[in-house]
Order: structure tokens, then sequence, then C-alpha cells
């Protein structure tokens, strides 16, 4: 299946009930269909009870979606400012150097980390997979681990945990079979009995 024909029957939805179907409408229509519940809101149903927080996600609710959705498209993006609407809201109420700052992700602290004691874990778990496998050399590996040390330290995290010379077996596995050890039998079947005859 193509990701037009995995798309198609939403695009048509959208076509049939959209009262303006312009583009930012269609953005707006797939994040609510498919981004927004298959990954958004999952992460942080997950992260927030991960912790026992309740989250909540109030611009979802679906009166306020169903009227963010009525605004014409030329008047959410006044002169291409994005979220012009709700930037007009709450001037005055939240900071303006918050409004007007640039967009920014929830990224992983790591930069920060990487200058506690965080940073010395890192590199002893860095050290140690490095010399347990031929994948890194340690000093290719350590002018990376100040922005890029959470992603390094989950690859040989991984594999200490399910490769490396300690790793856990579950219980009831007897291991890795040699392959010289495992027979390999192929039932021959006349041809006469695999067409039915």
């Amino acid at each position: 299946m193509s990701s037009w024909e995995a798309l198609q029957p939403i695009r048509q939805r959208f076509e049939e009930k959209a009262w303006e179907p312009s583009p930012l409408n269609w953005m707006t229509y797939l994040d609510l269909n498919l981004r927004l519940p298959e990954l958004l809101l999952m992460r942080v149903d997950k992260m927030s009870m991960a912790v026992s927080l309740e989250a909540r996600v109030p611009f979802l609710d679906h009166k306020f979606v169903e009227l963010a959705m009525s605004i014409p498209t030329a008047v959410k993006t006044r002169n291409g400012v994005l979220k012009h609407i709700l930037k007009k809201a709450v001037r005055g109420v939240i900071p303006d150097e918050l409004i007007d700052r640039r967009k920014q992700g929830f990224g992983v602290p790591v930069y920060e980390w990487y200058h506690t004691t965080f940073g010395k874990y890192v590199a002893k778990e860095m050290k140690e997979f490095c010399e347990n496998t031929d994948l890194f050399q340690l000093e290719g590996v350590l002018p990376f681990l100040k922005k890029r040390g959470w992603a390094l330290l989950n690859v040989a995290l991984w594999w200490k945990q399910y490769i490396g010379p300690g790793a856990a077996m579950p219980r009831g596995l007897p291991g890795a079979v040699p392959v010289e050890a495992q027979p390999l039998t192929i039932p021959s079947m006349p041809l006469s009995a695999e067409r039915g005859s």
C-alpha cells in the first residue's frame, strides 16, 4: 500500500466535510487524525502516567477545535504570522518574550546533563562499550558525548543488556544453539501429492 492509498480516505473525508479546504486546514485535519492520536498524545499519556501526573489538553476540547477549524485561514495567519489569534488573545497575560520567541521543541538537555555526574556515567559506559565491542573507538566517540551522549548511551546500554557478556538470558531459554547443531530437514513430497492428484 502506498502512502497516498493510506491517506486517500482521510483526504476524501476532509474534502467532503471541510468548509474551506485550504492547505492549512488540510494539515490541521491530518494532525488531528494521525499525528496527535498516534504520536503526540500517546507520548504525553505515557510520560505523564509514568510519574502519576494527570495531563490535560484543553486546546483539544472538541468545541474549541470546531471553533478553530471554522476560522478562515487568512485570519489565522495574518501577515504570515502563525497563531495570530492565539498570540493576540494572550498578549498582556503571558510575557511578550514568550509569545514572540522562536519555536522550540522538547529536547532532552543532554548538553546540560553532561556537565554533571551523569556525564561521568556516560563516559564510563561508553568506555566499557568501546572496549568490549568493535563498533566504536573511544577516541572517535568522546567528541560527540556532549551533544549526542544520550543516543550513544542508549546504544551502549542496549548492547550491555541484550548482547554483552553479562546479558540477562530470559528464563526457560537454553541460549543460542550453534548453527551446525541445528539439524535442517526439508520434507520431500512427491510432485503428484503437491498437485492434489
